[in-house]
């Protein structure tokens, strides 16, 4: 009988447990999102590549808005494609201790200093003392220049 070695069984094994579907890490307390985005009204500068806006304030009775609020930021190269994060910095576990963002496809946080990358849609520390990305959002199209965040 035909015995594999133990270094084939070990690839095999880590192949199939990274095949799954990615998870959204909870890198902050959660805290429910439900939030509409209007690009053919109110948040029309977001169909610009790399621009960016923050929401703090519900706008309609139902929004709910994660645990620090929300960063919502284009695409830099499809205008129909947005990316969502919590304001609140990861590191800091604190509702308002929130990320400032930039124009640079950034985001960084005034107590800590970390720095996070914003404008590929993942959150991640470039640098600082943060150790977990940003709290990252799903969103979903909805309709033509309509989206909906939520973090189900």
């Amino acid at each position: 009988m035909y015995k594999l070695p133990k270094i084939v069984v070990v690839f095999l094994l880590l192949f199939f447990v990274s095949c799954g579907r990615e998870e959204q890490q909870q890198t902050v307390p959660f805290a429910p999102v439900n939030f509409r985005i209007d690009l053919n009204g109110l948040d029309h500068a977001l169909r610009n590549p790399l621009t960016y806006k923050t929401f703090t304030q519900r706008r309609l009775e139902t929004d709910q808005m994660g645990w620090g609020g929300l960063l919502i930021v284009s695409c830099p190269v499809n205008e129909n494609r947005l990316f969502a994060f919590d304001l609140a910095c990861p590191c800091e576990g604190r509702r308002d201790v929130t990320v400032v963002p930039n124009n640079n496809g950034e985001a960084i946080c005034p107590s800590c200093n970390s720095l996070f990358i914003t404008s590929f849609g993942l959150g991640t520390v470039r640098s600082g003392t943060a150790r977990a990305p940003l709290q990252r959002y799903s969103v979903h199209q909805q309709s033509a220049g309509v989206f909906l965040v939520r973090n189900n």
